[in-house]
């Protein structure tokens, strides 16, 4: 499922967008969450995780592309863009060049690459120019827009908790209770879409369509990501980043408030009748009718976002 041309990507896209109006009646929606009475209304951050080789970049594109085409359709200024991580920036480009195997002194303390990706995510979440029209994804989200991120701060917590070794040499995991302090500052998205994937069907994907292998490719090395990827969806589930249902000052951690403390996000962009975020979704992208499969997760997605009251659908 990975490996699929952009035109292809677009196509799909406007097959599900059909398939949306033909079953559900669906031809857009509109940005409605003014949980401060803004205006503007505020747009959505939705995050894919999973291992590589599950489909991420197929899955965000296509969903960006679904949602730009039912946001334009739906009212006019309203929009979505795909996005991934790392980034482009000279932080993004430091971390690329450690997944590829180097720099080495990189690798030797794995505390600097985890440092690095939360640095990167800092500067994705209120720097990075998307699509050269919006300063960072919180920006956007005021605009509306909603912002789909090919990885987020999960990925950083599920690979680099893990040890890993390369060639002879052993790099131990980072504690895994430091890696969610250090991207505290990083607010959870609005809905976690999490794509599990045989591991198998996984390595084959990746070898299908890549001269070289990167740093983090390997068999046992993804099955302990996969696991971990569970956990913290567990966690999530039990514990959520954000619980509107309760006040701000009685949430038990924290860490979970410090974006809010320091007013590093405006939480008008979280309505209380969303109530804990991130949303969670759980879908197994071992399946390789992706049409299906992408028409279920988006319908989800919309499901939930209207449910929290971020969007309205517009209906024929």
């Amino acid at each position: 499922m990975t490996g699929v041309e952009l035109s292809e990507k677009t196509n799909l896209a406007n097959i599900i967008v059909k398939k949306l109006e033909e079953d559900k009646g669906i031809i857009g929606i509109k940005f409605i969450n003014d949980e401060c009475g803004a205006a503007p209304p505020t747009g959505a951050l939705i995050a894919v995780e999973g291992i590589d080789g599950a489909g991420l970049s197929t899955y965000s594109e296509i969903l960006a592309w679904v949602l730009k085409k039912l946001a334009k359709k739906g009212s006019p200024g309203q929009d979505a863009f795909y996005t991934k991580e790392p980034t482009l920036s000279s932080i993004g480009f430091l971390t690329w060049q450690a997944m590829k195997g180097g720099p080495s002194e990189v690798l030797k303390i794995p505390h600097i690459m985890a440092l690095l990706f939360a640095a990167d995510r800092q500067y994705h979440l209120h720097v990075d120019p998307l699509n050269n029209y919006c300063d960072g994804i919180l920006n956007c989200l005021k605009m509306p827009i909603a912002v789909v991120t090919d990885r987020y701060k999960y990925s950083s917590i599920a690979y680099q908790s893990q040890p890993l070794k390369v060639g002879r040499e052993y790099y131990p995991g980072v504690d895994r209770e430091w890696l969610w302090i250090i991207n505290a500052y990083a607010p959870p998205p609005h809905i976690l879409i999490y794509l599990s994937v045989d591991i198998d069907t996984a390595l084959e994907r990746i070898y299908g369509e890549r001269w070289t292998i990167q740093l983090y490719e390997a068999k046992d090395f993804l099955e302990l990501v996969q696991e971990e990827f569970k956990k913290i969806v567990k966690r999530l589930e039990d514990n959520p980043e954000l619980d509107r249902t309760k006040r701000i000052e009685d949430q038990a951690k924290d860490m979970t408030k410090l974006w809010l403390k320091y007013k590093l996000v405006d939480p008008c962009i979280y309505p209380w009748q969303g109530g804990r975020y991130p949303l969670i979704i759980e879908h197994d992208s071992t399946n390789t009718n992706i049409i299906d499969s992408l028409y279920s997760v988006t319908v989800t997605v919309l499901s939930m976002l209207e449910g929290s009251g971020i969007i309205s659908l517009v209906t024929k």
